[in-house]
């Protein structure tokens, strides 16, 4: 394992919205295959262990089937990883928790690590692809997030 630079995890398949081209909402299949339960801090820290990737640079919370900050030990796990001097990255649809939350995040995250913001436009229109989603909670938590030193990207699609 010495030469893997990146790991992408996901931390389980729960996520708070529906987006029109997700797996876990197209497909018949993904209840028969999603996890159903949150990856315990405990398997966490004894899977990925620092010594047992010595050439790792990014740790990427990808959220391509789960949105990672519904996990309850979520500033654990960040915290387990902040340690290894390798880049965090956490991708999120933002609609999920307070903005006091992604202060707290801001906090916990080395300065060099970042949040991708998966916003599908400027306004409401971003609620029509990712069905469930309120832009101005995530406008909020966005912002929290950055005033309190977090650094941030934004994704999105273009329609």
């Amino acid at each position: 394992m010495d030469t893997i630079e990146w790991i992408d995890i996901e931390l389980t398949s729960f996520c708070n919205i529906s987006c029109k081209g997700c797996f876990r909402v197209v497909s018949k299949q993904a209840d028969k295959i999603l996890n159903k339960t949150y990856i315990d801090l405990d398997v966490i820290k004894d899977k990925f262990r620092r010594e047992q990737f010595p050439a790792i640079k990014i740790i990427n919370f990808c959220g391509s089937v789960d949105e990672p900050t519904t996990h309850p030990q979520f500033f654990e796990i960040v915290e387990h990883f902040a340690e290894w001097d390798c880049h965090i990255n956490v991708a999120t649809n933002g609609s999920i928790r307070a903005p006091q939350w992604w202060e707290r995040l801001a906090k916990a995250m080395p300065k060099t690590h970042r949040v991708t913001w998966g916003i599908d436009g400027s306004d409401e229109l971003s609620e029509v692809y990712r069905e469930g989603s309120n832009f101005k909670k995530v406008q909020e938590n966005f912002r929290a997030f950055i005033a309190a030193g977090g650094q941030s990207v934004w994704q999105f699609i273009e329609f």
